[in-house]
């Protein structure tokens, strides 16, 4: 966008696009904070209470493979559930998205989605089936983040891998050239903020576990289900997509 067309008291006018470009930069960019906060929190938080992830599935594919190589056929059975109620997630939001999404405000119909699958996580307690009604939400969150915002918020290493390669050119480790270009660009603070966010997470999860036990036994998916509806409520005004 252009310099302001015209000043007023309040200082510039900004120019509709330039205004709605700038409400959907700093939309994404909370959204991108909060649902960074809450993986890191709900890993820490989850994979105590089952003893495997529910935010992503990389280890629980590598879980299920061994437990099937291994003739564990109850225990391949659960891994498998897990992954399929994940990218049942996944499919979901793209029906969601598709139909609802473009222009229509899908959050509306995202977020009780995404409560009730905490909520039934959080009534089988810490029995294992709890994982694959988490998996389901996360699913559904993480496609959020992925499709839309363009953003990993449940992994760091893609960013980890980002910011190294920023570290060396700054330090001139890569050459004249490299470090000539280098600077902190809005895909590396995003990155940064990612991190950042995912560690306060974790911290405030080992503190929750160790501060309240009672409530991360029972209580706390159907808190983190209202988190993540809240959060995407929030977010229902004004489109996260970048304005054509």
């Amino acid at each position: 966008a252009g310099p302001p067309e015209r000043w007023s008291w309040s200082g510039p006018v900004v120019p509709p696009a330039a205004a709605a470009l700038a409400e959907t930069k700093g939309a994404q960019k909370r959204l991108v904070f909060l649902l960074a906060f809450n993986a890191g929190l709900a890993d820490l938080v989850l994979v105590r209470t089952y003893g495997c992830y529910a935010t992503m599935m990389t280890g629980t594919t590598v879980e299920g493979v061994a437990a099937a190589a291994g003739a564990r056929w109850a225990d391949a059975a659960f891994f498998g559930g897990a992954i399929a109620s994940y990218l049942s997630g996944v499919g979901a939001f793209r029906i969601l998205d598709e139909r609802f999404g473009r222009g229509r405000r899908a959050n509306r119909v995202l977020a009780p989605a995404v409560l009730l699958l905490f909520v039934g996580a959080d009534a089988f307690g810490p029995a294992r089936l709890g994982v694959l009604w988490c998996a389901a939400g996360f699913g559904l969150v993480n496609a959020l983040s992925l499709d839309v915002l363009l953003t990993n918020t449940q992994l760091l290493t893609v960013h980890l891998h980002k910011l190294a390669n920023l570290a060396v050119d700054l330090a001139g480790l890569a050459g004249r050239e490299a470090r000539a270009r280098a600077k902190l660009s809005d895909v590396n603070k995003r990155s940064l903020a990612v991190v950042g966010a995912f560690g306060l997470g974790v911290a405030a999860g080992a503190g929750l576990c160790a501060a309240l036990p009672g409530f991360v036994a029972r209580g706390f998916q159907a808190a983190l289900g209202a988190s993540y509806a809240l959060i995407l409520l929030s977010h229902d005004r004004g489109a996260l997509r970048s304005p054509r």
